[in-house]
């Protein structure tokens, strides 16, 4: 930003340089300008004067003035307003697909309105999320339009409810999508228990893998026919 004094505001060059008060920056420039006032003679050598000030932010106004130490009265207060600040990046978080027993592939859209944007999603079981897994791809370009991005997860709970939402950030700002949220795959029957070859409940006869299952089911199924006994005691071998 430059700042331009009129050339009917003009002092006498003092000692010390200007002093320029800008919201919260101060700058020293030297004094090219000299004071009209009649009680101090013409004024000769007249130029206008200015200075360039960085470091502002955007859409902010600010206010500056020449301050003389050796001239008293109050100088005239000039302002000014930075251009607006840039649009941060949008985010958009779509359905999961691929839900399976333990992983799903999140789903979004981002853009980045101008800057590089960083994007990844946050997950968990619930909206507090606790976890982050970046996106593919990671960093989507300043100068591109929507771009569909996604993260594969694994290592997920059967039969759990996940949480996710996509998460993009750049220099002018960061922006999450909606919460969404899946439901992976309802976890598998347990099969009768065999231990070391053994009916976990069985006790007293070794068999293994298919044969325990067939003969607890054929024990149970006899058993029950010829005596009446119910399908769980039947089931055990005497």
């Amino acid at each position: 930003m430059q700042l331009h004094f009129p050339s009917r505001a003009l002092f006498r060059a003092p000692a010390t340089p200007i002093i320029i008060a800008a919201a919260c920056v101060a700058l020293a420039l030297p004094l090219h300008a000299q004071t009209t006032a009649s009680t101090m003679g013409a004024p000769t050598n007249i130029t206008a004067t200015s200075v360039t000030v960085a470091g502002l932010q955007c859409g902010t106004t600010y206010k500056y003035r020449i301050s003389i130490p050796s001239v008293s009265g109050s100088a005239q207060v000039y302002t000014f307003t930075t251009s607006a600040c840039a649009a941060g990046p949008s985010a958009t978080t779509a359905a999961a697909t691929g839900i399976g027993l333990a992983g799903a592939t999140l789903n979004g859209s981002v853009t980045p309105n101008g800057a590089d944007t960083t994007v990844s999603f946050d997950y968990g079981a619930s909206t507090s999320y606790g976890a982050s897994v970046a996106a593919t791809p990671a960093t989507v370009p300043g100068a591109s339009a929507a771009t569909t991005v996604s993260a594969g997860l694994s290592g997920l709970a059967c039969g759990t409810t996940y949480h996710f939402r996509v998460k993009a950030t750049n220099s002018n700002g960061s922006s999450t999508g909606a919460d969404a949220s899946f439901k992976t795959s309802a976890c598998p029957a347990t099969a009768p228990e065999v231990s070391g070859g053994r009916l976990a409940d069985d006790g007293c006869r070794t068999v293994s893998g298919a044969s325990a299952v067939n003969l607890l089911t054929s024990r149970s199924r006899s058993s029950t026919q010829s005596s009446g006994a119910s399908p769980q005691r039947a089931g055990r071998c005497r």
